[in-house]
């Protein structure tokens, strides 16, 4: 078993690990534990990173970020607790923003058949499940698909890097197990609907979701809905249809959400005075402030600060 590190993360090699499920014998050759994707520029504001194509399956799982990954033509939004599955011989291309770059995990491996292994009656019952499950992977297809619980799926992410990295006793049968719950989340997850997770088509104007993204989230404190319009090369009344339309609320709450967010990381930080926060953060009153607090925070802005500053 060999660790290798790269970019900002961890990657394991030549992994004798196999799961069987029935018929099926799914075998490893590298898992990875990804942070972000190598080779980042701050000075850019969007990256794309090719996804080469190889001789194997790619079981990619992202737990947190955002972005797309397109194939095929197609664009995939990434968010977390996403899985996809890019099978041998394609290529695909992963596009992420700065502000917004995305934690990933994949798992490279083989599928063989297991013929010789017989079904006894108890496994029976699953054959049908079983063949779905064959089918779905034998496809030349990108498959993709979200689960409810992403915390449970990190847990066991997270399990597996520990007993690879620590190479205890039976490691082997630990991470095969645990392996195995991964797959099948996977499994229940991936559909075949190419509109499932589809990112809507933006009108040539995706590039303007992304700048849009990253310009509230860096200059949140005083960037305005008309100064915005400017720099999107837009008239207000637009980029008020814009918003609605691509964020699902309007320019004031976009950026009002960004605001809260760095207020709570400014008091985490020791600021304790309300209106020193209201005036660094640009709210144009103490009132109106502590009213954005309560609703994308739900609680109150001095009982946030009187139980962090206990």
């Amino acid at each position: 078993m060999n660790i290798v590190n790269f970019g900002f993360g961890t990657g394991y090699f030549n992994l004798d690990l196999f799961v069987r499920l029935n018929q099926l014998l799914f075998l490893y050759d590298s898992l990875l534990f990804e942070e972000s994707s190598p080779d980042y520029d701050e000075t850019k504001n969007e990256h794309t990173f090719l996804l080469p194509a190889n001789e194997m399956y790619e079981l990619i799982y992202f737990s947190s970020g955002k972005g797309e990954i397109i194939f095929d033509g197609r664009s995939y939004e990434i968010k977390p607790g996403v899985f996809f599955l890019k099978p041998p011989k394609t290529t695909a291309y992963e596009r992420v923003f700065y502000c917004d770059h995305p934690m990933k995990h994949s798992l490279v491996f083989n599928i063989k058949s297991s013929s010789s292994i017989k079904l006894i009656k108890r496994q029976l019952t699953y054959k049908e499940e079983i063949e779905k499950i064959k089918n779905l992977y034998m496809k030349n297809e990108f498959q993709h698909g979200t689960v409810n619980n992403p915390e449970s799926i990190s847990s066991i992410i997270n399990l597996i890097y520990e007993e690879l990295l620590n190479e205890q006793f039976v490691t082997d049968i630990a991470v095969q197990q645990l392996l195995m719950y991964f797959f099948l989340n996977a499994f229940r997850c991936f559909k075949n609907d190419p509109q499932y997770y589809l990112m809507p088509a933006f009108s040539g104007k995706r590039q303007f979701v992304y700048y849009v993204r990253g310009l509230v989230k860096l200059e949140c404190n005083t960037l305005t809905l008309d100064e915005l319009a400017k720099r999107v090369n837009s008239s207000r009344r637009q980029l008020q249809r814009d918003f609605k339309s691509y964020f699902d609320c309007t320019f004031r709450e976009y950026r009002d959400e960004y605001r809260i967010l760095r207020a709570k990381t400014l008091i985490e930080s020791g600021e304790k005075n309300p209106k020193t926060l209201f005036k660094q953060l640009g709210f144009s009153s103490l009132i109106r402030f502590e009213k954005s607090f309560l609703k994308f925070q739900g609680v109150t802005l001095d009982s946030f600060i009187n139980n962090f500053h206990k």
